[in-house]
């Protein structure tokens, strides 16, 4: 299966021929290549990132061995389960991690425990929305704000500028 995936970038630091890599211990799927699912949030994402400009690529995303953890009540579960599972096995083994690097050795630990013998891709995700860009008619969120990371760029074809040096409003 595959998808059209939105990926933002700031247009001063020039235009891009592939995606960017997300190496940022922060990053709340891992590293990985993060894509939004709707155009609007890739959109919005330039404000939250405070971007003065910005460009919106497009790609084709193949989704095929991604977990799905939006649709997929059972995917969900197993997902959160995977988290428990890793960050336990990181106390087990008394790794020294910072607080600020938890999150990043977690999902590099799923990505070699798990995700590897899974055949895992990616994983679809929808975050909680935050910021007064996210809904007009808070608390509710009509809209589910999806992004998607990929782990290999194996599975992400035909990247291209969709939306080049538009100014963050």
């Amino acid at each position: 299966m595959s998808i059209i995936g939105y990926h933002t970038a700031n247009s001063e630091k020039g235009r891009l021929y592939k995606p960017l890599y997300c190496h940022d211990n922060k990053a709340w799927l891992g590293p990985g290549y993060y894509f939004w699912q709707d155009l609007d949030f890739a959109k919005r994402w330039a404000s939250v990132k405070k971007y003065r400009l910005y460009d919106v690529y497009t790609a084709d995303l193949n989704t095929e061995h991604c977990l799905d953890t939006v649709y997929s009540e059972e995917a969900d579960k197993k997902f959160n389960e995977w988290l428990d599972l890793c960050d336990n096995l990181i106390r087990k083994r008394n790794l020294k991690i910072k607080p600020e690097d938890r999150l990043s050795t977690i999902f590099n630990l799923m990505k070699k425990e798990v995700f590897k013998k899974l055949n895992i891709t990616g994983i679809r995700y929808a975050d909680i929305p935050q910021g007064e860009l996210d809904s007009k008619y808070k608390p509710l969120y009509p809209q589910k704000r999806i992004q998607y990371v990929i782990y290999s760029d194996k599975d992400i074809r035909n990247f291209s500028i969709l939306i080049e040096k538009e100014r963050v409003k």
